[in-house]
């Protein structure tokens, strides 16, 4: 239960880092097919090795928010991360994470409209995000 609650907490927190503070709604919700099946490809390129797949999602992840988020947010969006973090040495880092997170919940959702199969491809990559360290 316990655990339920932090992740519940952590996804909070990742819509929060994404929409409220990126401001990358928009960006999201316009190119949110690509992202989705770019995580499906790193899933099933790197089934076995979750150190592989995030070497190979964490990279376009980034970019989307050095691309994409308004420098004045992205600012503001870091120090948030260190306030809410308590002094994280690592905003980028985190920002990241909760971009990615927030990305997984959006297949997660959308595999519910779909086949078993695909519910149980997002379940999995959702606990390889569950793996990462959020700190």
């Amino acid at each position: 239960m316990k655990n339920d609650l932090l992740l519940d907490r952590v996804n909070q927190l990742a819509e929060v880092a994404v929409l409220a503070k990126l401001g990358l709604g928009k960006v999201v919700e316009e190119y949110e097919g690509i992202f989705l099946r770019a995580l499906v490809r790193g899933h099933f390129s790197f089934r076995d090795d979750n150190e592989a797949f995030f070497t190979e999602v964490v990279p376009w992840i980034i970019s989307v928010i050095q691309i994409h988020a308004d420098q004045q947010k992205y600012l503001l969006a870091k120090e948030w991360v260190r306030v809410e973090f308590r002094e994280s040495k690592k905003p980028t880092a985190l920002l990241t994470v909760m971009l990615a997170i927030f990305l997984v919940q959006k297949g997660c959702e959308e595999a519910k409209k779909k086949p078993e199969a695909e519910q149980a491809i997002w379940q999995a990559i959702k606990e390889r995000m569950e793996t990462l360290p959020i700190e």
